[in-house]
């Protein structure tokens, strides 16, 4: 157990280096056009291309081929011993995050970072191919930047809060149950924001990837199958409203970790 518990902050910071190392290697993909594509190539055109080659409905065929079992798995559930293993589990992460909210914070810095260099490479290299309809593109570069933003002040909270900085020494010191019910949805919140942040970082790498992978595409690189399962996996991230969702979660991450949400709770039921 110690040895998991050990390893789960390294293993944290390897997959986001392979995820951002994956985004950044597709910007300097081949060059390569078929004879009959135009230089310039239209943005929503390879991403509308790129969704048509890659429909391949694998989540529908997983949902179809486990129906039958997750029916099964309801009607033979026990709600009330869900309940008591959700809060188990939300308990014992609570305090691995609070015994390495330093590594977490060091974490949540450095994906920031790796998300703002993929950014910045993805995009100059659509701006080196003559990707157009530059206003969507500049639109999710300028969420990208704002996110960076959010996710570098979001590790500095982690660490420095801006409302009661003690929770996290409290909790170590007399342990979850005796430290008191603030300390604890505080430090909860602390760490609910820090993997909002993440999140955000992900997604905006995954979208960097799929702008690149559709415009290989499009474009007939060599390497199609490759481009095309790379775009499978980071489609979700190309419909507009992904781009809102993550401002509002970058948002609602900010209140959370530097202690805002946990102190407004607490003044409003302290005034009940």
């Amino acid at each position: 157990m110690q040895l998991l518990v050990t390893s789960v902050p390294g293993g944290i910071i390897a997959l986001t280096a392979f995820i951002v190392g994956l985004a950044t290697g597709t910007a300097f993909g081949p060059l390569g056009t078929r004879r009959d594509t135009p230089t310039a190539i239209s943005m929503g055109a390879a991403f509308q291309d790129a969704n048509t080659l890659t429909d391949w409905r694998v989540w529908s065929w997983l949902r179809r081929a486990f129906a039958s079992g997750s029916a099964r798995n309801q009607t033979e559930g026990n709600p009330p011993a869900n309940l008591f293993i959700v809060g188990v589990v939300v308990v014992v992460l609570v305090q691995l995050y609070a015994r390495h909210r330093d590594t977490v914070a060091v974490v949540v810095v450095l994906a920031t970072l790796g998300m703002l260099a993929t950014v910045t490479l993805s995009f100059a290299a659509l701006w080196w191919k003559e990707v157009v309809e530059g206003r969507a593109t500049a639109w999710r570069f300028l969420v990208s930047v704002a996110l960076v933003a959010v996710g570098l002040y979001d590790g500095v909270s982690l660490v420095h809060p801006a409302f009661d900085g003690n929770a996290v020494t409290d909790l170590l010191a007399h342990g979850v149950f005796a430290s008191g019910g603030a300390s604890f949805g505080t430090v909860l919140y602390q760490a609910a924001g820090a993997c909002m942040a993440l999140a955000i970082a992900v997604v905006s790498v995954f979208y960097c990837m799929a702008s690149i992978t559709a415009v290989y595409i499009t474009a007939g690189a060599f390497g199609r199958p490759l481009w095309r399962l790379l775009y499978w996996a980071s489609r979700w991230t190309v419909p507009g409203w992904v781009g809102w969702v993550a401002l509002f979660i970058g948002a609602l991450s900010v209140v959370m970790t530097n202690g805002l949400l946990a102190h407004l709770l607490a003044t409003l039921q302290s005034d009940a």
